[in-house]
């Protein structure tokens, strides 16, 4: 098993509880609508004109899921 450090992480949502945790290693995509709270954060604010970027990057496997979670269209 890898150790922690080396795991990535894909956080969907507005709270954001595991980029606070381990920001290096998470990718969050804010979907909340209080963009103030993030401002100062490293994240993405979810856009349908992200999900190109989400599958090419599940795909290349940057961020872990399921096989069959890239096959859905």
């Amino acid at each position: 098993m890898k150790p922690i450090t080396e795991f990535r992480i894909l956080e969907i949502g507005q709270f954001w509880l595991l980029k606070r945790a381990l920001p290096d290693q998470t990718t969050l995509i804010y979907t909340g609508e209080d963009l103030s709270s993030v401002q100062e954060m490293d994240c993405r604010i979810f856009d349908l004109r992200l999900l190109p970027w989400l599958r090419r990057s599940l795909a290349m496997a940057r961020l872990p899921l399921p096989r069959s979670i890239l096959t859905l269209s």
